[in-house]
């Protein structure tokens, strides 16, 4: 029988908001601002920033502005940061945060405004509001980068479907700018019910062999001692670094794509976990029989979601699937905390689909400017790439074809 450990509860009730009365177009006044300099200036709009995730659609850590002062400090020191916020009557209603400067693009050197997202960075949008003056301040965040001068290519990445910011492309659509979005992997996720419900029941939607595998595992692990499950929501330097050990020992350290390989990605990583203990949503999950880590978890939990940022988990027992059973068993405390959703994030992975029940789909979304330059990048990106690509498909096919009658 498995014991929990947990100290603090990640999913406390959503708190009823007090957000004012809708504001109405005619009394609603859009203002938009550009602020650049380094990553300091993010302090300057910081309070504001997480008042306006807090409301709700915004509310995921990756659009709070720690995150993106994270990103920042470990991967782009040195660069300019542009602060595009909107305020309707005065009040802040949107906020997007772009990196600026110039870049190859596809080997093509442009001035470009991007969002300062990489592979590390799980999921993007501008951050907003909720209310009826929020398209109102989407729009005129649009309209001043639309006649701010000195940028070839906007490029936002790790979009998901449906965000604000694929509002901006409608908009530069609208203006005639040529627009386009590049799908990326989609994100699964598990939808939680509401009520409360046993694991089993939860998990229904499984196939009943996987179920049944993970039982086997749970029993099999259990023959040698109590399983344990420990949740740490302080960054505590010890557990990072056992993280960090225990993931560098697999086939990411092999690859060379573990944490600790990089100097950079170990900052963000640790600025990461203190910025989310400091404002209460680290959670850093472990699986352990007797003094022997089985499976560990680098996740965060926010507005009711427990998102899975990285797994590590003991090779040497992989018969067993440590790495599923930790899945399984942390479900069951977010399911006891009241948590709705657990979100696996991309990218999408055969064992992650093993358990969710459906997957987001996330894009880099492309604004062009009314030029040469821009159109120019657009054909190239959209339309010469994807027939180079679709080309050199037909030619391997037809020389697998070739080779296979031979």
């Amino acid at each position: 029988m498995l014991t929990r450990s947990l100290n603090g509860s990640s999913f406390a009730k959503e708190r009823e908001s007090d957000l004012p009365q809708l504001v109405t177009a005619a009394e609603a006044k859009p203002m938009a601002e550009a602020f650049s300099g380094g990553v300091e200036i993010i302090e300057r709009f910081a309070h504001e920033w997480r008042e306006l995730c807090d409301e709700g659609p915004s509310d995921q850590p990756f659009y709070r502005p720690e995150w993106i002062e994270a990103y920042m400090r470990a991967f782009a020191p040195r660069k300019r940061l542009l602060i595009v916020t909107a305020r309707v009557n005065g009040r802040l209603r949107a906020l997007l945060p772009l990196v600026q400067g110039r870049v190859l693009f596809h080997g093509l050197p442009v001035r470009m405004l991007r969002s300062p997202t990489n592979a590390h960075s799980c999921r993007f949008d501008l951050a907003h509001g909720a209310g009826g003056d929020v398209p109102l301040a989407v729009g005129a965040i649009w309209q001043l980068l639309r006649e701010r001068r000195g940028w070839d290519v906007i490029e936002l990445g790790e979009v998901p479907e449906g965000a604000a910011s694929e509002s901006l492309l409608r908009l530069a659509q609208s203006n005639g700018h040529l627009t386009g979005q590049w799908k990326m992997s989609p994100g699964p996720y598990i939808t939680l019910p509401g009520e409360a419900t046993t694991i089993e029941r939860a998990l229904e939607h499984t196939s009943s062999k996987f179920r049944k595998n993970i039982r086997r595992g749970i029993q099999k692990l259990e023959e040698e001692g109590e399983l344990r499950l420990i949740r740490t929501t302080e960054a505590n330097h010890s557990e990072l670094e056992f993280f960090y050990q225990l993931e560098g020992a697999g086939w990411k350290g092999r690859e060379g794509t573990a944490i600790a390989g990089h100097a950079e990605t170990r900052k963000f990583y640790d600025e990461v976990a203190r910025s989310a203990a400091q404002f209460g949503y680290l959670s850093l999950y472990r699986l352990e029989r007797g003094d022997h880590t089985l499976a560990m978890h680098y996740g965060l939990t926010s507005g009711g979601r427990y998102f899975l940022i990285k797994t590590a988990y003991d090779e040497n027992i992989l018969q067993v699937s440590p790495g599923q059973i930790l899945v399984r068993e942390i479900l069951g405390d977010i399911l006891a905390q009241g948590g709705r959703e657990f979100d696996l994030l991309m990218p999408e992975a055969e064992w992650k689909n093993k358990w969710a029940t459906a997957s987001r789909p996330h894009s880099y979304c492309y604004v062009f400017a009314r030029s040469f330059v821009g159109s120019a990048l657009h054909a190239y990106k959209f339309r010469l790439r994807p027939a180079i690509r679709q080309m050199n498909h037909k030619r391997s096919r037809a020389i697998s074809e070739t080779e296979s009658q031979d």
